[in-house]
């Protein structure tokens, strides 16, 4: 069997048809990226709390609010009987 033909230095950094390498922290592709990138974070967090406030006011989810709160009171109430378990 003969062994595969790969060359032995894949990458030649004496290569013309390479990109040229930006210094760190010029690479304004790479800074615009970002900032777009945060924007976007950004918008993507103000709508989530828009839609949790939306959620939080919703007469359903303060219905199961009260159930809860509720609840908890009787489970509360029902557990100090048991002075161990407290």
């Amino acid at each position: 069997m003969s062994s595969p033909n790969y060359p032995e230095q894949p990458y030649d950094p004496n290569a013309t048809a390479q990109a040229p390498i930006s210094p760190p922290g010029t690479n304004t592709t790479t800074n615009d990226a970002k900032l777009r990138a945060q924007e976007k974070a950004q918008l993507a967090q103000e709508k989530a709390r828009e839609f949790g406030n939306q959620m939080a006011s919703h007469p359903a989810v303060k219905q199961a609010q009260v159930s809860a709160a509720e609840y908890h009171a009787r489970a509360d109430k029902a557990l100090s009987q048991y002075p161990a378990m407290n």
